[in-house]
């Protein structure tokens, strides 16, 4: 991928570190695994994915790590390398998830299509409510499309060999 990507992007860098305030009491901070500026001069999120399944094209319209990436580079500059609160954000052009381990004769892709600020707005105002229920001290197990390889569904209560444990 990253042979026949340079067509496309041009390398901005790598393990790029994050940490961008969306609020007073909300800030994302992570790592991004590569950062590519495309040819209109937008930053692109690129995340490199283990697994071999790929999610739906629809899915990936939703895709939330590529979705709050794109939020923080919409709300941060790049500073030394890393990208932090700012006054002057660069252009965001999407996203994009690269499976290099998939079963296909060739490297998969999906693509995240850029936000508008109404989206990120959007986006920005659930942040708060994820982060209230994720403090604790009980997470409530939801039934979502991760739970067919999820490693503990023997101990979730929403499974149905979870639900023995819990009785």
């Amino acid at each position: 991928w990253l042979e026949v990507s340079r067509a496309d992007f041009t390398e901005v860098g790598t393990e790029m570190d994050v940490s961008v305030n969306i609020d007073e009491n909300i800030r994302i901070r992570g790592r991004m695994d590569r950062l590519e500026r495309n040819k209109s001069g937008e930053l692109v999120v690129v995340d490199l994915k283990t697994g071999k399944t790929q999610p739906t094209i629809e899915a990936v319209k939703e895709h939330p790590q590529l979705f709050a990436y794109q939020l923080a580079l919409s709300r941060g500059e790049l500073v030394e390398g890393r990208i932090v609160d700012g006054e002057n954000p660069e252009p965001v052009g999407g996203g994009l998830l690269v499976f290099p381990a998939s079963n296909a004769s060739k490297i998969g892709t999906r693509m995240q299509d850029p936000k508008t600020q109404e989206e990120l707005d959007e986006f920005a105002a659930l942040l708060p409510g994820l982060a209230e229920h994720m403090r604790g001290p009980n997470l409530i197990a939801r039934i979502n499309p991760s739970c067919s390889h999820c490693p503990v569904r023997s101990l979730c209560p929403v499974q149905p060999e979870g639900q023995m444990i819990h009785a």
